[in-house]
């Protein structure tokens, strides 16, 4: 019994004053992204990758909030991860008949769009893998899943 006061105890003065390990992680807000402890980016774009990429993402998905253009981006790097469609992020949004919106000038990203891309920078993927995307109605592949008007798929 004394043991487990002595327990207790110890236990309630190391969480009142604050002695807790410290926790990496990172949250992942229509803000931005709040990172607790040492946590370092999981993928460093060129500038003209983060270009690309936030280009096309604003561009397909620009109404489609934060979230939305994230699984875009996601989209991409799942493509270019996969090694069949590209040897680059360049290659992998130019290649033919891929990103309607490929080539489209954007000067300026919304703030929404900078979000997005801190989000896959700092690791977020809740794309299943997606390989491609389509709008609402489109009667192509299989889909995963669907977030807003877009539909989300491996074929």
């Amino acid at each position: 019994m004394k043991i487990k006061m002595t327990l207790v105890l110890a236990l309630a003065f190391i969480f009142l004053c604050g002695f807790r390990a410290k926790q990496n992680y990172v949250e992942f807000t229509d803000e931005g992204v709040i990172v607790h402890g040492a946590v370092t980016p999981l993928y460093l774009p060129t500038s003209q990758e983060r270009a690309e990429i936030m280009g096309t993402a604003q561009n397909e998905a620009g109404n489609q909030g934060v979230k939305g253009m994230a699984l875009v981006m996601r989209v991409i790097l799942n493509r270019y991860a996969r090694g069949e469609y590209g040897k680059s992020i360049h290659e992998v949004i130019f290649a033919t008949g891929q990103f309607s919106t490929a080539g489209m000038p954007t000067h300026t990203f919304s703030k929404e769009c900078e979000i997005a891309m801190l989000w896959v920078i700092y690791g977020w993927d809740e794309s299943q893998d997606a390989l491609y995307f389509c709008a609402e109605g489109y009667n192509g592949p299989v889909h995963l899943f669907q977030y807003k008007d877009h539909w989300f798929s491996t074929k």
